[in-house]
């Protein structure tokens, strides 16, 4: 499957294919899932804010957030290309 999206996550690496974020440690080459949405939903973006150790993803339509604790919908209302500076 094609990867949609990646960005820098500490020192791994965040991936978005299909319906799936996976985080890629690069020294272990090891591939840890973490989150999939249903089918037929697409991640095109993932993002990291590091300090607060969360991760934000999007469909077209729709924005998650995940941490060590929680997964959860933050907005079915918009979705699009996600940028964390």
């Amino acid at each position: 499957a094609p990867v949609n999206a990646v960005t820098e996550y500490k020192k791994e690496l965040l991936l978005a294919s299909q319906n799936g974020v996976f985080l890629f440690d690069i020294e272990k080459k090891i591939l840890q899932p973490l989150a999939t949405l249903t089918s037929g939903k697409e991640i095109i973006s993932v993002a990291a804010d590091t300090s607060n150790n969360v991760i934000f993803f999007s469909t077209q339509d729709e924005i998650y957030y995940l941490n060590k604790t929680h997964f959860a919908l933050l907005s079915n209302k918009i979705g699009g290309t996600l940028k964390h500076d």
